[in-house]
């Protein structure tokens, strides 16, 4: 998708029925994100999800965006990483964590 700014009209009236927005960013803030949430805003109900996130020259698996569809479209956290491996989590194994950051 290509940019606008301002939006046009028919970019926001193909949002205007939508239940959910993905948006796979390749940075860390997420600007895209944000101008579509900007730009749509009265327009449309739709959740906005900003993320999956990528950045520092790393590629987006299909995977990491079919997670976050499903994990918006039902709620759930995404069992693709075990728990154990977020960092914030209680009982963090930093040989396994180390491993992990190492292997993504």
């Amino acid at each position: 998708m290509r940019l606008a700014v301002p939006w046009p009209s028919p970019a926001r009236r193909s949002c205007a029925n939508a239940k959910l927005i993905v948006i796979p960013e390749f940075n860390y803030v997420g600007w895209l994100a944000k101008e579509v949430a900007a730009a749509i805003y009265g327009h449309s109900k739709a959740k906005i999800i900003a993320g999956p996130h990528v950045y520092g020259g790393q590629s987006m698996p299909v995977e990491l965006i079919v997670d976050e569809v499903e994990s918006a479209l039902t709620g759930k956290r995404s069992t693709n990483v075990p728990l154990s491996q977020i960092m914030g989590e209680d009982e963090t194994d930093p040989a396994a964590l180390d491993h992990f950051m190492r292997n993504i």
